[in-house]
């Protein structure tokens, strides 16, 4: 399969839930790996998205956590 202009490493955020933690939301896949998550069951509906850099995907996982648990 060619990918073109994918990084090889990609940052994932996935909808958290009140126990979450960045990590659990927040993480590393290359594009087998991320084929692999998918076909154990991760879905476009849990995705928040898909971030070339990891500043960006923490930031937006600690967006979503702040939102969760009602903080400003």
């Amino acid at each position: 399969m060619k990918v073109t202009g994918l990084p090889e490493w990609f940052w994932v955020v996935t909808v958290p839930t009140p126990d979450s933690t960045v990590a659990d939301i927040c993480f590393r896949r290359n594009l087998t790996q991320f084929a692999q998550q998918i076909r154990g069951g991760l879905d476009e509906d849990t995705i928040v998205g898909i971030f070339a850099e990891k500043s960006d995907a923490q930031n937006e996982a600690l967006r979503l956590l702040a939102e969760l648990w009602g903080a400003d």
